[in-house]
């Protein structure tokens, strides 16, 4: 009687969702052939082979591995662009499988916008689309992307939602590039798409390469690295501790300078990166810059139970920086302890 009442709850949330516009499990794949892909498409060239990686996790003391597919750049014509999400659909509504980092079914649960009738027709020759997704989902696997499609087609405009983060109008700033602000949902005759294969939570390495090599980048980092020593802090962000402050005056009395990140131009940020030896902070974006770092420097993550993510010490693994962390129970906003932070400061 319980299975059977469950299948009834979740039959009425399917309809439910179908009601009102959505299209759960709706996507096509521009690289599976078992059923005819209706978007016309051209592969241009390989982004990155295949290739498999294992990285220590220190979360359960293991060692986890991953497969990354191959990946290629498309031309892929008569999209809808929907530049919130920075998810790319078949004219008839279907999610193209390759715009997107995340499983196919945690984007449906999380209700994204279907294509609806009666969008704005944006002719255009060929468009590149630069996301404005939180930081470190956009340094660490957006961002290269639109670097890479933009080294492979040099006239073509970027495509932006309106009013985008701050970090993304400082990279626009190292552009002589026509920029095209969306204030919604556009279809497209033609757009360059770099394929990505659902490997949210494994930083490529491919990806990081383009990022770091990226000229304007390259120009500002520093050569020589001094033993300087920062902390990032997140008293004004989300998920910041209530005795950061105590946290912050512990780091200072280790010599690290506290900084907020967010208050810096993007190219600053890099230069002031590239010198550093050590950065420590609470577990978040902010980590994603460790990859301007030298290499052998070092990285404290100060990670909840409840909030411990995979990607920053496989992102420092593969940076080849020296990951070490904290980690305090209990809410993601409740106190660090000063005793055992200390404790762990005293041996970095």
């Amino acid at each position: 009687m319980k299975q059977n009442a469950f299948k009834g709850i979740m039959f009425a949330k399917r309809k439910i969702t179908r009601t009102l516009g959505y299209l759960p499990g709706k996507s096509i794949s521009l690289e599976r052939h078992e059923r005819p892909c209706l978007v016309s498409n051209e592969k241009i060239e390989t982004y990155s082979d295949s290739s498999f990686i294992e990285i220590y996790d220190p979360r359960s003391e293991s060692l986890k591995g991953h497969y990354f597919q191959n990946r290629s750049v498309y031309r892929v014509k008569n999209v809808i662009l929907e530049p919130k999400q920075g998810l790319v659909y078949s004219s008839s509504g279907e999610l193209i499988e390759e715009s997107t980092n995340w499983p196919i079914f945690q984007l449906y649960n999380s209700f994204p916008w279907n294509p609806k009738k009666n969008i704005t027709h944006l002719h255009i020759e060929s468009a590149i689309f630069l996301p404005s997704s939180a930081f470190w989902h956009w340094l660490i696997e957006d961002l290269p992307l639109v670097i890479f499609a933009l080294s492979t087609n040099p006239s073509s405009p970027l495509l932006i939602a309106r009013n985008p983060p701050k970090y993304v109008s400082d990279f626009l700033k190292t552009l002589d590039r026509e920029v095209i602000f969306l204030d919604g949902p556009v279809q497209i005759d033609s757009l360059i798409l770099v394929g990505k294969c659902q490997d949210a939570g494994w930083p490529h390495p491919k990806d990081l390469e383009v990022v770091v090599n990226y000229g304007p980048f390259v120009q500002v980092k520093q050569l020589n690295p001094v033993q300087k020593r920062i902390y990032i802090s997140r008293r004004a962000s989300k998920r910041s501790p209530k005795n950061e402050v105590e946290i912050e005056e512990l780091f200072q009395s280790h010599d690290f300078e506290i900084l907020r990140l967010e208050e810096f131009d993007l190219v600053d940020e890099i230069r002031m990166m590239s010198e550093v030896s050590c950065i420590a902070g609470v577990h978040g974006a902010g980590m994603a810059n460790m990859i301007w770092m030298p290499k052998k420097s070092k990285l404290l993550d100060i990670a909840n139970d409840n909030y411990w993510t995979e990607s920053v010490h496989r992102a420092a693994y593969l940076k080849e920086i020296g990951y070490d962390y904290f980690v305090y129970p209990g809410e993601l906003t409740g106190e660090v302890s000063i005793k055992g932070l200390s404790q762990k400061l005293a041996n970095i």
